[in-house]
């Protein structure tokens, strides 16, 4: 009677696991295209935005950015965009200047990962603040 409960709570287990593994994999679809020349381009000339750019991606429609370092996150926090646009053929991405919020004179980390029509997104490109 024993064996027969622990076999049956193994059972339901890989069942359920069996369940859930195919929608995590599903939706961490990555894209076989990739962020290239992510770049820092400083602030916009209010200087209430920061901006980056990297090479247009032809079939993009929007762009997750996260932060840390800057001596005010040890952890990637998400960003929320203010705009974003492609001209010659660079996409710059404006966001919250987050220098305001700077506790030391650290750089920041950016991360962007590039959102395609067909739903994927690209892995994560990697830029340190600039402050040349």
């Amino acid at each position: 009677m024993k064996n027969r409960s622990v076999i049956a709570i193994i059972g339901i287990a890989l069942a359920l696991i069996c369940l859930v593994l195919p929608i995590s994999i599903q939706a961490q679809t990555t894209s076989s295209a990739t962020v290239s020349n992510l770049t820092y381009e400083g602030e916009n000339t209010g200087g209430n935005l920061m901006i980056l750019s990297w090479d247009a991606i032809s079939n993009e429609t929007g762009a997750k950015i996260q932060v840390k370092g800057g001596g005010i996150a040890d952890t990637w926090m998400s960003l929320d965009t203010n705009n974003s646009y492609t001209q010659d053929g660079k996409t710059y991405l404006e966001f919250e200047n987050m220098a305001t919020y700077r506790a030391q004179d650290i750089a920041f980390k950016f991360r962007v990962s590039v959102t395609l029509s067909d739903g994927s997104s690209t892995p994560w490109a990697y830029v340190d603040e600039d402050y040349s």
